[in-house]
């Protein structure tokens, strides 16, 4: 959204695009495949529950 609001191209070159990969990496390595559901869970998250 940056990029696209300031047309900083070169954030997104520089910087922008290696925050992304590193982000998405993280995400990835905390991630586990549940095969009962099917699907990728993140486990150790705590919520807020709303009463």
């Amino acid at each position: 959204m940056y990029c696209q609001t300031t047309g900083d191209q070169e954030f997104l070159s520089d910087y922008g695009a290696e925050l992304m990969l590193e982000i998405a990496r993280f995400w990835a390595s905390i991630a586990h495949y549940n095969p009962e559901r099917g699907r990728f869970e993140i486990h150790g998250v705590m919520g807020r529950r709303i009463p």
